[in-house]
């Protein structure tokens, strides 16, 4: 198994293979390409897309000297060795976890791209504001790595539920959830207008989980908003993460 450590440093020299010398620094243009390539191959699915230019963005405003036009540079330091304040955890271990969640627990919703993946609360919650009650959407949560949170249209206006951990998901996948959720609040179309039924496909079979043990059906109890900012959550603060090893994939010519 390959550690997230060197993980990172693959990621960081992918575009430049070959080159003896070990960069301090990288324009967020090659840096963003060189984890669009990451999360392709690290997927292990021919299929699996490379993220989109408007997820890569997310990622850049997490970076510090951030510029909207995206003429800055990332440091070593900054990409794998400096948390991302308030939380205790690298933009590296971040991106990396999201990458051990979707593999593990969301590969087929996100191939039919019923998962926003990196999105902002404030922004997940902007756009499903905007829509008719029932809206929803599935992102990565920002206080903690490897986690799924769903903000939907609530009667009072959005609201965002506690995340979902790859535990959470690996006991009762996401599509399960969902329609026990259903049970309680409006969950009916994935923003912008997709029905929920498309998730229906990826509902396990009764008796059967990814785990090997019998499932079981929860009456789900809805769970309030977690906090407006992440310093009010002392728990999200103090968790330490422990990213996913994952084996080293065979990386492709970045330049071809």
């Amino acid at each position: 198994m390959t550690s997230p450590s060197s993980l990172a440093r693959v990621c960081w020299i992918s575009g430049s293979p070959g080159s003896d010398i070990f960069p301090a620094s990288l324009s967020w243009q090659q840096l963003a390409k060189n984890l669009a390539l990451m999360w392709r191959c690290l997927s292990e699915d021919a299929l699996m897309d490379r993220l989109p230019e408007a997820q890569l963005e997310v990622l850049a405003r997490k970076c510090p000297g951030y510029r909207p036009e995206g003429g800055f540079q990332v440091t070593w330091g900054q990409f794998q060795g400096v948390a991302l304040a308030p939380h205790s955890f690298t933009l590296w271990e971040w991106f990396l976890a999201a990458i051990g969640l979707v593999r593990g627990h969301l590969l087929g919703p996100w191939k039919r791209g019923l998962i926003a993946g990196f999105l902002g609360r404030q922004e997940a919650e902007q756009l499903v504001g905007g829509r008719p009650q029932g809206t929803f959407l599935l992102r990565f949560s920002d206080s903690t790595p490897g986690s799924l949170s769903l903000v939907f249209c609530s009667p009072g206006g959005p609201l965002s539920l506690a995340p979902l951990t790859a535990l959470d998901l690996a006991a009762r996948n996401i599509a399960d959830r969902i329609f026990d959720l259903r049970q309680q609040i409006d969950l009916d179309v994935v923003h912008p207008n997709t029905p929920v039924y498309c998730f229906a496909e990826f509902r396990q079979e009764e008796g059967e989980t990814p785990l090997g043990y019998c499932s079981f059906t929860t009456n789900m109890t809805l769970i309030e908003p977690y906090p407006e900012t992440p310093e009010d959550n002392q728990q999200d603060k103090s968790r330490s993460l422990s990213p996913p090893s994952l084996p080293l994939p065979a990386l492709p010519d970045m330049n071809a």
